[in-house]
């Protein structure tokens, strides 16, 4: 493989996870969940170094409703794994898709915070087995189109090849949620709940609205009968 291309891809996959095994067995505060992440980020290459996870974009998982409902001010171990989920998965899937994901597979009888710890962990092992296939895929590209990075024109052809494989990838990642994780009842029944309400908001008016129209042609009746 070119060389050039062997060096950019051992940066772009030189990230750093945590294991459910580094994960201490207690409780943990925000900022000591932030703390473990930035350690484990210095392991990675400089590309990952600098990828922060904040108090807000914590936050926000919450606010999704993709994290389970925070008891107090500290973050049981089905939580802390839920975000570290979400900060790998952001990256690819909307935190509205991810939610959906986790919503499924809560659903599925005898899965639990023990089976949670254990598809974060298979997880793992299969971001280690991309970081190989991703170094294949792109030399084949490469050898493919018979490519000659050390040409503008070629690199940008490599380059736009390895993008339009991604957007390809990561619809088919959609298209699978789509097929196996819906989204939840919930939503349309909060839905079919507004427009119920609002319905009924019209209907109320146009009585109202109806009941003023017959006051008046009562009141010009009895006019009408004076004169």
């Amino acid at each position: 493989m070119n060389e050039q291309l062997e060096q950019i891809i051992k940066a772009s996959v030189s990230d750093a996870d945590l294991t459910a095994a580094e994960l201490p067995r207690i409780d943990l505060y925000l900022d000591q969940i932030l703390s473990l992440v930035a350690e484990k980020n210095a392991e990675g290459s400089d590309r990952y170094t600098g990828r922060v996870l904040t108090k807000t974009m914590i936050n926000n998982y919450s606010k999704e409703g993709a994290i389970l409902p925070l008891k107090g001010k500290k973050y049981n171990r089905h939580q802390v794994l839920q975000i570290l989920f979400i900060y790998s998965l952001k990256t690819t899937l909307s935190i509205a898709e991810i939610k959906r994901i986790f919503d499924g597979t809560n659903a599925l009888e005898g899965f639990g915070e023990a089976e949670f710890e254990e598809l974060w962990n298979d997880y793992l092992v299969m971001k280690e087995h991309s970081r190989a296939e991703t170094e294949k895929i792109c030399g084949a590209i490469l050898d493919g189109l018979s490519l000659d990075l050390s040409k503008d024109d070629d690199y940008l052809r490599l380059l736009l090849s390895i993008v339009s494989l991604s957007a390809y990838l990561k619809m088919v990642a959609e298209t699978m949620i789509d097929a196996r994780f819906p989204i939840v009842e919930e939503e349309d029944e909060e839905k079919s709940s507004k427009e119920g309400k609002t319905a009924a908001k019209a209907d109320k008016k146009k009585a109202k609205k109806k009941e003023k129209a017959s006051r008046l042609a009562k009141v010009e009746e009895e006019l009408a009968e004076e004169e």
